[in-house]
């Protein structure tokens, strides 16, 4: 058995003495981040206290149209919460405002709201909780409605759709203006209409 005396003979020996140890609190999230050769940015944010409980995002920097004027904006490509309704999605979402200001983006960005992987409950209505918005102010005032009465939105109510945050400005269209889709199928009938061939 070692006594105290030893094992301080021990230590005062050793070239690089051992790292004295001051524990800290481990925080609630932890931020995981890496970069791929086409400068596609990966965040992943995992909850310390439960680790089934994640978010997901891939994002890059891009110039797009925002109100008319050729404007760089972060693209989330990809944003996926485990699991949903428990603040991941948000916390991303807080996350990429404070990347797009830190790559000069002055905290725009935008993503494509898609019911693609969740049909019975798309995402549309969450980003809008955000803060974000579509150009078409009759979308936003649906949305807005099912944020009022409590709705869930399926891909019956909402179709895929640019949503920008800050909220750009709307254009008064109607979603007869728009192209229709039935279950992500254009109906070429309507198009041919719409441009006259």
């Amino acid at each position: 058995m070692y006594n105290v005396n030893m094992i301080r003979r021990l230590v005062d020996g050793l070239k690089y003495p051992p790292l004295k140890y001051n524990s800290q609190k481990i925080p609630k999230n932890l931020i995981w981040h890496s970069k791929d050769k086409y400068d596609v940015h990966y965040f992943s944010i995992f909850d310390t206290n439960n680790p089934a409980k994640y978010s997901r995002m891939a994002c890059i920097k891009e110039s797009t149209i925002i109100d008319e004027v050729e404007k760089t904006s972060l693209y989330i490509l990809k944003l996926f919460a485990n699991p949903n309704r428990q603040g991941m999605g948000t916390k991303m979402l807080n996350l990429a405002k404070k990347i797009s200001s830190d790559i000069g983006c002055e905290g725009r960005f935008h993503l494509c709201a898609s019911g693609c992987f969740t049909p019975e409950n798309v995402p549309h209505i969450f980003y809008r909780k955000f803060g974000m918005n579509c150009e078409i102010a009759q979308i936003n005032s649906k949305m807005d409605e099912f944020i009022k009465e409590g709705k869930k939105a399926t891909t019956n109510d909402f179709k895929r759709i640019t949503m920008f945050y800050p909220p750009v400005t709307e254009k008064q269209e109607t979603l007869e203006q728009n192209i229709p889709l039935k279950n992500d199928k254009v109906n070429i009938f309507t198009l041919l209409k719409m441009f006259e061939i």
